[in-house]
């Protein structure tokens, strides 16, 4: 039995609605979180780590280390991470929900009805993700030298869009 079978679950202080995605290292959920007060609700992303690693210190390292990368980078262009966790020791972090699709889906799509994104939009995605990678790539840590930040993995699937239009990045894992 997967995942996805028992769902919508409890997942502390989370309600884990739908299997998003599922890595090597982990799975990504859509997820509900409920306010204080009664009605509140935000819709999240919540990746989890693999129950098979979670003896792995050296997985659950860099696990951590990718969420507090994500808390720390608040850029309109990069996906914000809100928690880092762990409930019954399983490993997880909250995200920004982008809802619509990534590049990797639209790309196909286009392929497959043989469309070409237009130029406009393609050059809109592109200064988009730059400005994100911009960002990332000027941090600096408390003493003002830069932390040296490469994002190595921006692939298409790595790439969420919003139906709203927003273009993010994801996966600083490999940072």
């Amino acid at each position: 039995m997967s995942s996805a079978d028992l769902l919508p679950r409890s997942f502390g202080a989370y309600t884990l609605l739908k299997l998003l995605a599922r890595g090597g290292m982990g799975e990504i959920f859509l997820a509900r979180g409920a306010g204080a007060m009664t009605g509140f609700e935000k819709y999240y992303a919540v990746k989890r780590l693999l129950k098979k690693f979670a003896q792995d210190d050296d997985v659950g390292a860099r696990f951590i280390d990718e969420a507090k990368l994500g808390g720390r980078l608040q850029h309109p262009n990069i996906v914000q991470v809100y928690d880092l966790g762990r409930v019954n020791e399983e490993l997880f972090m909250a995200a920004e929900f982008v809802d619509g699709f990534d590049l990797r889906r639209v790309l196909r799509f286009c392929h497959e009805k043989k469309k070409r994104i237009p130029l406009d939009i393609a050059l809109f995605v592109v200064r988009e993700i730059l400005s994100g990678l911009a960002y990332a790539h000027r941090q600096v840590d408390a003493a003002g030298a830069s932390i040296k930040l490469i994002h190595r993995d921006i692939s298409p699937q790595n790439v969420p869009s919003s139906f709203d239009g927003e273009v993010k990045i994801i996966d600083f894992g490999l940072a």
